[in-house]
């Protein structure tokens, strides 16, 4: 049996490891990753737009505030259809999406081993604080692989 000190450390580590798994399910549940107002002017009209970009959908709502023809429009796409004709940047927004669950599933299996590390006493096995070393440093590839991509996709 481990002792009590062990075992409140790797409970501390399973308590971050089940914090960082729920920030990636967060940023795979956000339905806006981006929020933008665009104020634009031309001869004979104004007005502005709202664009909302999500993982998988986009919505925007642009309204004429001045000008000829006063009007609003909204319509809301997946991101999926608007990459069709696009095929590069298409594979990479899923890379991004795997990257997210690859670091999802790392994430998951450093909590379990830090989990079974607060129940358990393995000392020089996998199972043991360099599981929890290596799930970790997987996860954090992972996710600054997502970072790198991501940005690259967003820009």
């Amino acid at each position: 049996m481990p002792s009590k000190q062990k075992t409140l450390l790797f409970f501390a580590g399973f308590v971050s490891s089940i914090a960082s798994f729920a920030v990636i399910c967060t940023c795979l549940g956000t339905e806006q990753w981006v929020t933008s107002r665009i104020q634009f002017t031309g001869v004979n009209y104004g007005g502005e737009a709202y664009v909302k970009l999500g993982l998988f959908v986009v919505r925007r709502n642009k309204t004429i505030t001045s000008g000829v023809a006063l009007e609003t429009g909204e319509s809301s796409k997946q991101v999926f259809d608007l990459l069709k004709e696009t095929n590069n940047v298409k594979i990479a927004h899923i890379i991004v999406i795997l990257f997210l669950v690859f670091g999802l599933a790392c994430c998951l299996m450093g909590s379990v081993t830090t989990c079974l590390n607060s129940v358990s006493n393995p000392y020089i096995t996998f199972l043991g604080p360099q599981g929890v070393y290596v799930w970790s440093s997987i996860n954090g590839e992972w996710m600054v692989r997502y970072e790198i991509l991501n940005k690259g996709v967003g820009s």
